[in-house]
């Protein structure tokens, strides 16, 4: 595996650059580098703009190494006034800092206000059993912040396969996130009470109980917010799923919603339609197959037989080898000779985070992980990476929530597709900064590239 050194003239140039994803990338593919990536970061963490700072902060987070967590707890140290680098680097530190709360009262001291207590719990959310460990949740509620309050009651909620309550807007909102997670006892609602400030598409993909019948369900237009209705394929009886997944197939028109559709029907083990003639591969079908294959090996194996086609003429076509990731992966589910040689010839030729995401992969489609377990757990991360079935929903709609606490009605907020309808009652945390500060689009594009997750 060929990993990345010291950065490139154009990655040291994209940790400059005015666009927050284009200098998230490029932490990501730094990351990945080895000791004398690592010696560079050290090295340029503190120079240059605020922006680039916090995205060599998230750079070395995602590297993971002793001194690059050293790196990133050093820049979250304790201080008496707000500040920007020490609000990120909270967030980066409770999401994916090892020792994160270990010892809760020095973490909690290190915040200087509400907003950067808030970062810090918004990021243990990723790992909320953290948050419940003692004395954490005593301080909490001494301070009795509504935005500290709400994280530690979704922490709870997600420990404890409950829900935050339906009494305050913003624990309404995500009681109705959760409640798309199948194996949680559903959430006793009526249609009125789950409405609120908040994006309709959360009220219109709760499971519901008793179910509701094939035909009511049929009669949803998968139009805007509805689109979260292709989610009650969970819900419905198992005797009318296979008759519901064929009817919202054929009208779930959006990547969003197919995808999630797509990854339920393989989840719940449902026969899966082969492609249609001259139909491109699209990432959904994948996920369809991927599920089934996890459920069931053989069913599965015929599955992604039907596609292989399909997946042989997509990788063949595409252009970057992240839109022939999801061909990638069906070829892998076959395993056939040929197609093994021909990704092989493709990621080992790639920058470093391709080849560092390759290597399980490969082993994958020569049958060498080592056991069946070890295998489902890496169709989990794949799929999930590509929101499958309701964990995708989830993965970017819990995100979401947390945006709209940390950032809401800023500037950054405005200008991101999924945060541009204001919804002030998920305003719930106090800003240090104006609203049309910079540092809000460090903190939205961490929470919504896909780098962090709720635990589920």
């Amino acid at each position: 595996m060929v990993l990345l050194q010291e950065p490139t003239p154009a990655l040291e140039r994209a940790f400059q650059a005015d666009q927050v994803n284009v200098r998230h990338e490029a932490a990501r593919a730094l990351a990945v580098g080895d000791e004398r990536a690592e010696d560079w970061l050290l090295e340029e963490a503190s120079k240059g703009t605020g922006e680039r700072q916090r995205a060599l902060l998230l750079a070395a987070a995602l590297m993971g190494t002793p001194q690059s967590h050293a790196l990133v707890e050093r820049a979250a140290r304790k201080g008496r006034k707000p500040d920007t680098q020490r609000a990120f680097a909270l967030l980066l530190y409770g999401s994916l800092h090892p020792n994160a709360c270990e010892d809760a009262e020095k973490d909690w001291e290190r915040c200087a206000s509400a907003f950067e207590r808030s970062c810090l719990l918004a990021g243990l959310l990723s790992r909320p059993q953290r948050m419940l460990v003692a004395p954490l949740p005593e301080l909490i509620r001494k301070r009795k912040e509504e935005g500290s309050l709400a994280f530690l009651r979704l922490a709870e909620s997600l420990v404890n396969d409950g829900y935050p309550g339906v009494a305050k807007p913003a624990d309404l909102a995500a009681s109705l996130l959760l409640s798309v997670d199948p194996r949680r006892t559903v959430l006793a609602l009526d249609s009125k009470e789950a409405r609120g400030d908040f994006p309709g598409l959360w009220s219109s993909s709760r499971l519901q109980a008793p179910p509701r019948t094939i035909a009511d369900l049929q009669r949803l237009a998968l139009v805007g917010d509805r689109i979260g209705a292709v989610l009650s394929l969970y819900e419905i009886e198992v005797r009318d799923r296979q008759a519901l997944f064929h009817h919202y197939a054929a009208r779930a028109v959006g990547e969003w919603e197919s995808r999630w559709l797509w990854g339920a029907a393989g989840d719940l083990g449902l026969d899966l339609p082969g492609p249609i003639e001259g139909q491109k591969l699209r990432t959904c079908h994948v996920l369809g197959v991927m599920r089934l294959y996890r459920q069931d090996r053989n069913r599965g194996l015929v599955a992604a037989r039907a596609y292989l086609p399909a997946a042989r003429k997509a990788f063949a076509a595409e252009a970057t080898l992240d839109q022939r990731w999801p061909a990638a992966l069906l070829l892998a589910v076959v395993g056939e000779p040929m197609d093994r040689e021909v990704i092989m010839a493709a990621f080992t030729e790639a920058d470093p985070v391709w080849t560092y995401r390759f290597a399980p992969l490969w082993k994958f489609a020569h049958r060498r992980l080592g056991s069946a377990t070890l295998a489902n757990h890496w169709l989990d991360v794949w799929s999930r990476d590509l929101d499958s079935g309701w964990q995708g929903y989830l993965d970017r709609e819990g995100p979401r929530w947390v945006a709209y606490a940390l950032a809401g009605g800023s500037l950054a907020a405005e200008n991101h597709a999924l945060l541009s309808q204001r919804h002030e009652s998920l305003e719930i945390v106090s800003k240090d900064y104006a609203l049309d500060h910079v540092v809000y689009r460090d903190v939205i594009g961490f929470l919504l590239d896909g780098s962090y997750r709720w635990q589920q």
